[in-house]
């Protein structure tokens, strides 16, 4: 469906077949490891726009007969890998404790460094394991503003540099870099690295641009025919605006393109031959069926145009029959606003109110009973029990269900969980 859909729009892909242990550890299943891929990789052989790998998650993702198999697998066919490396300080230690060997030596004595790979992060890797993937078809793709935002740490790249390991720019999942933009990765990355080496010339644009192009390329094992302009490549172009204001003027197109533009600004993009994007509109497929109208396009008499339908072209004639809380989005917002169904948070806020209120009102009574013993004023003694009841506790929730939920969250890590 993947490889289909990435067809239809025209946009180059590899997808890899993803393995967890808990995907593969039954022995059917294990015996089958890698045959979808290569099945895929010869049902799509004539198809220019997609290809296959394999792709075990991490090392404390598969254990070490998967990752042997995937080893094996990749040097019978021939295809690239794909694996997180070295992400976290824990991963790492984990690896550590469990098979005596840093990451990248413990995929050496496995057998998987010496194959094509690409590695994703890369942040806690030292300089003997740095110097081990200059000596072998390693590449590590980049994903700093994940690492930024999930405060996972800050990969060594003037090390990478010096060993000359290829380097390029990887996104990550939406989940942890949220808008998925390589030039906003790009620009982020340039300007921490100047911070982290001290020094405003470390990386320049111009390398930057490298990484992104001709290296990505080499990552994927394709650079004779994509990764830069070169005749006889592939058409494979991105065409950016430099119309809009913000956009000038333009002295240097490398650090213009590093530091001054972002997705936003690509305006056109040939793959293949093929124009996919114009104008930034898709040209492929129907961008209406891709942000939430699964209406048919074309409308008859009498049928219903709901909110939020896009009309692409042509006109139309329509009655106006609800408005705001009458329509069918306002109705299911009211369903929804009379639900009877308490969430777990609403039931613990509730809770941890009502310990708050009674908390007041034992302070509020030893205070009195206080304040009698020592005869001092009733009314001074009511207004502060009345600032206590009424500031104090909507002042005192919030910090209480903060540390409440990180209590909980530090739970859940231990437990290994996953929440969405």
């Amino acid at each position: 469906a993947i490889a289909d859909a990435c067809t239809k729009v025209g946009l180059r892909a590899i997808v890899g077949e993803a393995l967890l242990d808990g995907n593969t550890s039954a022995p059917e299943r294990f015996n089958e490891l890698g045959n979808k891929m290569l099945e895929l990789k010869q049902r799509y052989k004539d198809n220019p726009y997609v290809d296959f790998n394999l792709a075990p998650h991490s090392i404390y993702g598969c254990s070490r007969q998967t990752l042997e198999k995937c080893a094996q697998v990749a040097a019978d066919t021939g295809i690239l890998l794909h694996m997180h490396l070295s992400e976290t300080k824990s991963e790492v230690e984990q690896c550590i404790k469990e098979h005596g060997l840093r990451p990248v030596f413990y995929l050496k004595d496995i057998g998987i460094v010496d194959l094509p790979a690409v590695y994703a992060h890369g942040v806690w890797i030292d300089e003997e394991e740095i110097e081990l993937l200059s000596e072998v078809p390693a590449s590590i793709a980049i994903c700093t503003e994940s690492n930024l935002k999930l405060a996972s740490g800050i990969l060594p790249l003037a090390s990478y540099k010096k060993h000359k390991v290829n380097l390029c720019f990887a996104t990550d999942g939406v989940a942890s870099n949220n808008n998925l933009d390589i030039l906003s990765e790009m620009d982020v990355t340039a300007k921490l690295h100047k911070v982290v080496n001290n020094d405003p010339a470390f990386l320049p644009a111009v390398d930057i641009v490298r990484m992104a192009t001709c290296d990505a390329a080499k990552a994927l094992g394709i650079s004779d025919k994509r990764g830069s302009l070169t005749v006889g490549k592939d058409a494979d172009i991105c065409i950016l605006s430099l119309s809009e204001l913000e956009c000038q003027p333009l002295y240097n197109p490398y650090s213009h393109i590093v530091y001054a533009l972002s997705s936003k600004n690509v305006r056109d993009v040939v793959v293949n031959g093929k124009i996919v994007l114009e104008n930034r509109k898709l040209t492929q497929v129907d961008e209406s069926s891709l942000t939430g109208e699964s209406l048919p396009v074309e409308k008859k008499v009498s049928e219903v145009a709901f909110s939020g339908s896009i009309v692409r072209q042509g006109e139309m004639t329509a009655l106006v029959f609800a408005t705001g809380m009458n329509t069918y989005f306002g109705r299911t917002a009211k369903l929804v606003e009379l639900a009877k169904t308490q969430s777990h948070f609403q039931k613990a806020v509730v809770k941890i109110g009502d310990y708050l209120i009674i908390l007041a009102a034992v302070l509020v009574t030893i205070i009195f009973i206080v304040a009698t013993q020592k005869h001092e004023s009733f009314l001074q003694t009511l207004q502060f029990a009345l600032v206590l009841v009424v500031a104090a506790i909507p002042a005192a929730l919030p910090a209480v269900l903060s540390v409440t939920m990180a209590v909980g969250a530090m739970e859940l890590a231990k437990k290994e969980a996953i929440v969405s």
